[in-house]
């Protein structure tokens, strides 16, 4: 089959062309350029970049999540044809310059648009690979491999079919337009979408995309432009390689420990490769419609479907049966939709393919050079080692291939013509398309904002010693200067500091007056000024506000020695510096440990300070588990929640802070992901619990989840050590210092433990953070419980001896307000233990055991109350029956069938005898002393109709209650379990006075803030609290630390004195590198440098063994096989490899 040359080619070669007619463009213009009208189609890319925002974007995102859509069968171990074969090397026509990395656009590559291809000559008729040369695809082991796991619920359906296709005159000639792109056969791996997202590997793909590029060879018109065929392959393979380009920016940092706790952007490696060439994003957007038209076209095939990913689910099951899916494909096919979204629907002609000769090259032979082309590239992906990197170039590609065929067979032939898989392909690669349309102006406005900060780093107006900048295009080089040697007595963190005062002055309208009083204090070191400095660079205004009035008062007592002094005594406080952290805690539960974890992870340093001798508090007692709520539901949420719901079931339930109850819901699924993926662990269990309209409660199958995650995100703290992590259990703080005006700057503490018990220290941080629980056992003097609610005195309690509301007392204090301290909650369910009925402190029976179907009975037997009400209601309902019963409690009874649902909780209460299991209901009767077979079957009888029963209850879980199998009960009475009101938050964690002012640098989060609970909480609430705004306060710490976090120094992480380390690495000879080969001590050497890779050999995607396999020698060679260099910027090298 004869090939020709199309596409870009490195200059100076027989196919070469003059460089696009661009000028050099900032990346500030990126926006202005894509922009316009869309060659090749009747749209422009506004009208995309609308309707995409509007609706599609939203929609096509809900699709990929559906299981239908999120499994994809795939061949990804078949042979590349091109490894180990002596082919000649590609002629010149085809010669052209190679990517630097994975999804990286060759720098040879115009844009048809803008500078047809010229040639001088015609092409040679071939365009084979170089498979010898230095730019030879070479052969390498398989990397980045695929999670292939699934869930049991996640069904595999594969379609394959072959066509009638080898006449290029009969319709049916384009079926097998992707059978080279293998996804079926007798055993093939389908895999989970969602569990292999598109993002960086460092995977080394440049000879893969030269290869597809060569290969796509056709021949170009006498007039020296593309055919117009030949221009919208090019713009497809542009349209994708562009997609992965976006996403593998957008998804480019891996977490690291000590550095990142998620995947981070890239927004550099965009404008790098985009900012030039806006050409390719118009590509991208072309892709776009050219895929919609496919869809549009193929839309009456779409809608007979069959989505069911259980074949044996009928039309109306919740599960499997594909209802969620169809909904949204007819929701993207409606009527509506495509009137507002016509333009772009219809923006593409594929009437103008193949409509005639081509300066005569007959219609027959376009058809053959074309699909074979694409037929061609296909087979290049079976080269790509990285499996990951492999996927998603077989889904992207097979995606294509799917809308060209929608696009070229007649409309009678699709049916036979698109197969399951594929349409999976091109709903995905339409999904693609569309997040990287959103992705490419997101990253474009992040590298606009960094260089926006970065140019603030530099300095506003003219600093003392001012730096050299140096300007290429928008990009700054930070400065290098030495420190003038005028200053050179005194420490380099104090320079900075009067450096940065003196920049944030300059930069402002003040009076003489004003300037000259702050710029007398800044030359003169005055440490205030200068602490001033270092916390408030980022509010100019504060910093002003502050330093006039601290100005004028005169130094403290105890500021020692000559310029620059500190207090004495103060721990942690040497002579010229004060130690702070990034973020000082109050508080070892689950908010503290959250936002510790968060601060740790990305590179800041924390204080923990913890009053009991071990973290965890009451948030490791919590057991119901955690809610979260998506905007769209996915196929498994069948019950069609949304975030929307669940602001209605929370607000409803306690009529708390609107603007606190959206900051919960809003944060919920993304902190239910956070805590499954930093922790590993799954929580993906789900049940309805009382007051919740739908199940939203998520839970593993390792039962008490507050302990389980307490225990796990503990671990994970204490893994990090001085001085980047500073454990002080035993350790009550007494006093925050500062006020309400000028903010609080640190905490006083006594320890309480047997070493060192009543001594005293101090800690000073950037942030405070009041993560101290509640008030539901205070039982001291100034008992915020009995002053707000004193007839609860008495009444026993479900939190352990350390909630005092010690946050809450510290706060008010120091002038915060506070909100809703009499609305506190009295658990209905918290077990009466038979061998300690008279403790105060009982042990909660959790929400699920009612979820899972459990019912209440009155010691008469008798139901009394829906026992999936709203926990203030079940309590108000108890407290009516009681009088009906001379004994007291409540019985909780559950089939076997709820036990088992319940799973460990059950076996945990039963252990702890605090239920019994009986064989039958007879049983339980005799143990109870009543006959309950009545209500029993009364609650059956009512369950089987599914309507409204008694006491309006409508779920019915686990029914029908088999009276003659085993059944579970105990005995529960209500207790005060948890308190809604608390210390006055923002929606961003800002604690606030009772006027509602923020006080500075103070954040609260967790049972000790109130208003987000109203008068009422709803169960699984509290670890969803929890997480949410412990992730808020870092949140909080991290949008303030735009030049990133100091050390123990004060200097920021990775520079000394402000200014980039100097390389201080020792030499290391082969025979010291061959020594460190196992598991517990790891070395390689790469490009000249040694790497200690041990702690990241678990972390390697591939596997310990890939990197053991090379350890202890050079592994330049066979690192540069597979990854970039770019793979390298996590990891410091420890030595230079030098030779014997």
């Amino acid at each position: 089959m004869r090939l020709w040359v199309v596409l870009v080619l490195a200059i100076g070669s027989k196919c070469s062309a003059p460089s696009p007619d661009f000028p050099p463009s900032s990346p500030f213009q990126i926006d202005e350029l894509i922009s316009g009208p869309l060659d090749d189609a009747k749209c422009n890319i506004e009208a995309v970049d609308q309707a995409n925002n509007a609706q599609l974007a939203c929609i096509l995102s809900d699709l990929m999540d559906t299981t239908f859509f999120r499994l994809f069968p795939v061949k990804l171990g078949k042979e590349c044809p091109f490894f180990n074969k002596a082919e000649p090397k590609a002629p010149e026509t085809c010669d052209g310059d190679a990517a630097d990395g994975v999804g990286m656009p060759l720098s040879s590559m115009k844009s048809f648009a803008s500078s047809p291809l010229t040639r001088d000559t015609e092409p040679e008729p071939a365009c084979s690979l170089d498979t010898t040369g230095s730019g030879a695809i070479r052969f390498a082991p398989a990397t980045d491999e695929v999670d292939e796991s699934l869930s049991r619920r996640e069904g595999k359906v594969i379609g394959n079919t072959k066509g009638r296709c080898d006449d290029e005159n009969q319709p049916t000639f384009w079926l097998d337009m992707c059978d080279d792109i293998e996804v079926g056969g007798p055993n093939p791996t389908v895999v989970n979408l969602r569990k292999n997202p598109e993002r960086w590997t460092g995977y080394n793909g440049s000879a893969v995309w030269r290869a597809i590029y060569q290969e796509n060879c056709f021949p170009t018109s006498s007039s020296g432009a593309f055919h117009y065929e030949d221009r919208v392959l090019y713009k497809l393979l542009s349209a994708m390689h562009t997609s992965i380009n976006v996403h593998i920016a957008t998804n480019h940092y891996p977490p690291r420990k000590g550095k990142r706790t998620h995947w981070e952007p890239n927004p550099a490696h965009f404008v790098e490769r985009y900012a030039e060439h806006p050409d390719r994003i118009k590509n991208l957007h072309f892709g776009f419609v050219v895929l919609l038209r496919a869809v549009r076209k193929a839309g009456p095939y779409l809608l007979k479907l069959d989505y069911r990913t259980d074949p044996s689910a009928n039309a109306s099951a919740p599960e499997g049966s594909g209802r969620h899916t169809r909904a949204l494909v007819e929701r993207l096919l409606q009527t509506d939709l495509l009137k507002s979204c016509n333009e772009v629907f219809s923006a593409f002609d594929e009437s103008l393919l193949f409509h005639g000769e081509r300066d005569g090259t007959p219609v027959a032979q376009l058809k053959i050079n074309f699909k074979s082309a694409f037929r061609n590239i296909s087979k290049i992906l079976d080269c790509v080692s990285c499996q990951k990197c492999k996927l998603h170039g077989k889904l992207a590609l097979l995606g294509l291939g799917t809308a060209l065929k929608a696009l070229l067979l007649p409309a009678p032939l699709l049916d036979e013509g698109l197969k399951k898989h594929e349409v999976v392909a091109l709903i995905n690669i339409l999904g693609k398309f569309s997040k990287a349309i959103q992705g490419a102006k997101e990253l474009t406005s992040l590298y606009r904002n960094k260089v926006k900060s970065l140019r603030k780093a530099v300095g506003v107006g003219k600093p003392v010693g001012a730096e050299k900048r140096e300007k290429t295009s928008d990009s700054f080089v930070l400065p290098t200067d030495e420190i003038p040697s005028t200053y050179g007595k005194f420490p380099g963190s104090f320079l900075e500091s009067a450096d940065k005062a003196v920049s944030i002055i300059s930069g402002l309208k003040l009076s003489e007056k004003d300037e000259d009083i702050l710029i007398d204090a800044a030359l003169a070191f005055d440490p205030r000024l200068l602490i001033l400095a270092r916390h408030y660079a980022y509010n100019p205004t504060h910093f002003v506000k502050h330093a006039l009035r601290i100005l004028k008062r005169p130094l403290p007592p105890g500021f020692v020695g000559s310029v620059g002094g500190f207090p004495e005594g103060v721990p942690g406080v040497g002579t010229g510096r004060m130690e702070t952290y990034d973020l000082v805690v109050v508080g070892g539960g689950l908010t503290g440990l959250t936002s510790a974890l968060s601060i740790l992870d990305a590179g800041g340093r924390v204080a923990l300070l913890e009053k009991e001798p071990f973290v965890g508090g009451n948030s490791a007692w919590a057991s119901s588990g955690v809610n979260a709520a998506r905007d769209l539901e996915s196929e498994e949420q069948s019950n069609k929640d949304s975030k929307a719901l669940f602001f209605e079931d929370t607000f409803k339930s306690g009529n708390g802070d609107k603007t606190l109850v959206h900051a919960l819901v809003n944060g919920s699924y993304t902190a239910l992901q956070w805590i499954q993926h930093r922790l590993d662990v799954e929580l993906d269990e789900v049940s309805q619990l009382g007051g919740h309209s739908v199940a939203r409660t998520h839970r593993g199958d390792f039962g008490m989840v507050g302990q389980e995650l307490v225990r796990r995100m503990a671990n994970e703290v204490k893994k990090f050590k001085e001085p980047q992590l500073t454990l002080l259990t035993s350790s009550r703080v007494t006093r925050l210092i500062g006020d309400s005006e000028s903010g609080i700057r640190g905490v006083e503490y006594k320890s309480t433990g047997k070493k060192g018990a009543g001594s005293s220290g101090s800690v000073f941080g950037r942030f405070i953070a009041v993560t101290t629980g509640g008030y539901a056992n205070d039982q001291e003097i100034d008992s915020v419980l009995h002053q707000a609610r004193p007839e609860l005195k008495g009444m026993p309690t479900t939190n352990g001896r350390w909630a005092t509301g010690d946050g809450i007392k510290l706060s008010t204090k120091i002038g915060a307000g506070s909100i809703d301290l009499d609305k506190v909650q009295v658990h209905p369910t918290a077990f009466l233990d038979p061998s300690k009925p008279n403790a105060t402190r009982k042990t909660l029976c959790a929400e699920l055991m009612r979820g899972v179907g459990g019912i209440l009975l009155t010691r008469n037997g008798a139901r009394f109350i829906d026992e999936l009400a709203p926990r203030d209601v079940v309590v108000a309902a108890m407290k009516k029956a009681s009088k009906e019963s001379d004994k007291e409690g409540f019985i909780i009874l559950l089939s076997e069938a709820m036990r088992i649902a319940a799973g460990k909780h059950a076996e945990h209460y039963l252990k702890r005898g605090l239920m019994s299991r009986f064989s039958s209901l007879s049983e339980v009767e005799t143990w109870a002393g009543v006959s309950l077979t009545k209500s029993v079957q009364e609650y059956n009888m009512v369950a089987e109709k599914r309507g409204i029963g008694p006491f309006g209850k409508q779920y019915y879980h686990n029914t029908p209650m088999d009276i003659n199998s085993p059944f579970l009960a105990g005995i529960v009475v209500p207790a005060v379990h948890y308190t809604m009101g608390g210390i006055r938050i923002s929606s961003t964690a800002s604690v606030l006075t009772s006027s509602g002012t923020p006080i500075p640098n103070l954040l609260a989060g967790g049972e000790v803030a109130g208003g987000t609970h109203g008068k009422n909480r709803l169960g699984g609430n509290a670890l969803t609290e929890c997480l949410v705004f412990g992730r808020i306060i870092a949140h909080r710490v991290l949008e303030q630390s735009d030049g990133g976090f100091t050390d123990a120094e004060g200097t920021p992480h990775g520079t000394t004195n402000g200014k980039p380390k100097i390389s201080t690495l020792r030499a290391v000879k082969p025979m010291e590198l061959a020594k460190h080969t196992s598991m517990d001590d790891c070395w390689i050497a790469i490009d000249g440098k040694v790497y200690d890779m041990t702690d990241f050999l678990e972390e390697h995607p591939a596997g310990p063994e890939a990197i053991l396999e090379v350890s202890g020698r050079d592994a330049t060679e066979e690192f540069k096989s597979i990854h970039t260099l770019a793979m390298l910027e996590d990891f410091d090298p420890l030595g230079t490899l030098v030779k014997d």
